[in-house]
């Protein structure tokens, strides 16, 4: 219990030191709030570079985390996918190819889902007889005969 405690109480000393300097990073390059670093570093590369190289390694990670909070701000494929294009540049200054492909690989079964009919119970591929005839199911009397 204390070991959790004190684990708790590790993540949130680093995550309060990761938003500190993005906090700090923004009041230097003038910028009201971390929100507002975020919306500029998405439009200009220079910026982006500017904030990387001011950041601190938790302030890098929290500047993706926000980032990806961007990519899935609102759940939709068409959203995620226009997202990424938009801003592929300033994305690929912080992330890997490999983790922006993954992204764009997100959004497509994203699209995918989307395009599924929902509310739809799925059907079983074969009829069990032996549900048919007494109510209980085969997967059912199997488990009870394994126990």
């Amino acid at each position: 219990m204390l070991a959790d405690l004190q684990a708790v109480g590790k993540r949130a000393a680093a995550a309060n030191e990761a938003v500190t300097a993005i906090r700090d990073v923004a009041a230097k390059m003038q910028f009201e709030t971390p929100e507002a670093l975020v919306n500029a570093v998405l439009k200009s590369p220079n910026t982006m570079a500017n904030a990387m190289m001011r950041l601190n390694s938790s302030g890098k990670a929290a500047l993706k985390d926000m980032l990806l909070e961007r990519a899935w701000a609102d759940g939709s494929a068409s959203q995620m996918a226009d997202f990424l294009a938009k801003n592929s540049k300033a994305l690929g200054m912080v992330m890997p190819k490999a983790h922006l492909d993954t992204l764009a690989d997100i959004a497509k079964g994203l699209s995918v889902m989307d395009r599924s009919p929902v509310g739809q119970a799925l059907q079983s591929v074969s009829a069990d007889p032996l549900k048919n005839a007494t109510g209980v199911s085969t997967a059912s009397v199997y488990a009870q005969y394994r126990a």
